[in-house]
């Protein structure tokens, strides 16, 4: 009974300065907006909520919600090296360079095994067992696939929280207002890609976040049509809410204007 008291008394404290830890990194994540720190940050407390709830998770799709936290979601390819940089330096991205990420920010709460090569490498948490922490994370994929559940915090918890994500998404919008209004690049005709990859990218994965349809949201195959015309809508509200903010700015609005008013209504409509 004592060892198994012991047992209880190591894995409480584990979880205790794991939430903490998760803690102190969401609270750097709020005070940073190096793109970089801010990706491998939200990668981290990603990875750490799964241990949180004793899962495992493929390195692989560790990299692609890294990826879509950096580069934006939809914005990079597995057949371009993604170069990553900071004020400091630069890396091309792989799976080795993330897996010691991990180890550095969760190594007292993590362990990484690679099963089948084809795979890639499991991580699943320090004190867990690795077929229960796969068969856990299957269910959770299961549910997510099958069944679509908002699962509301509280109406004041909400409230609060829309209010510092509103005031964080204004000031970076304002910062964009003034980076373009400065900037010679102004497109004569509007391409979207090309404006996209000019857009905050935090900016950008927020919109492309709230404005998800249930079949965004579960992962289901989209069509290149599909996925043109909710790139097309996201950039105008884009345009929308500088314009909304600062009427003096308009360029590329006209544009985005026009092309949204076509792709919601057809060319001749």
């Amino acid at each position: 009974m004592a060892i198994l008291k012991h047992i209880d008394e190591t894995q409480n404290t584990s979880a205790a300065r794991l939430q903490s830890d998760i803690e102190i990194w969401r609270y750097e994540l709020s005070n940073t907006e190096d793109r970089l720190k801010i990706a491998q940050l939200t990668t981290v407390i990603h990875v750490a909520m799964h241990l949180q709830h004793q899962e495992a998770l493929l390195l692989p799709k560790i990299s692609t919600f890294f990826l879509d936290s950096y580069c934006g979601a939809g914005k990079w390819s597995t057949d371009v090296p993604v170069v990553l940089e900071n004020s400091e330096s630069t890396v091309n991205f792989m799976h080795k360079w993330l897996l010691h990420l991990l180890i550095i920010y969760l190594q007292s709460y993590m362990k990484y095994k690679c099963v089948v090569r084809k795979i890639g490498t499991v991580i699943y948490p320090r004190d867990g067992d690795l077929l229960v922490c796969l068969s856990k994370a299957l269910h959770q994929e299961n549910k997510q696939e099958y069944q679509y559940t908002v699962v509301q915090p509280p109406l004041q918890d909400q409230a609060s929280t829309i209010n510092q994500a509103g005031a964080c998404i204004n000031e970076r919008l304002l910062g964009e207002i003034k980076r373009l209004s400065e900037s010679q690049q102004q497109p004569k005709d509007l391409d979207i890609d090309w404006c996209i990859s000019k857009c905050d990218p935090l900016i950008w994965d927020f919109l492309t976040r709230v404005t998800q349809s249930a079949r965004e949201f579960s992962g289901t195959k989209q069509s290149p049509t599909y996925k043109h015309t909710k790139k097309v809508r996201r950039f105008f509200i884009y345009c929308l809410l500088m314009y909304c903010i600062q009427p003096s700015y308009k360029s590329p609005i006209h544009l985005a204007l026009t092309d949204a008013t076509e792709v919601c209504g057809g060319p001749d409509s």
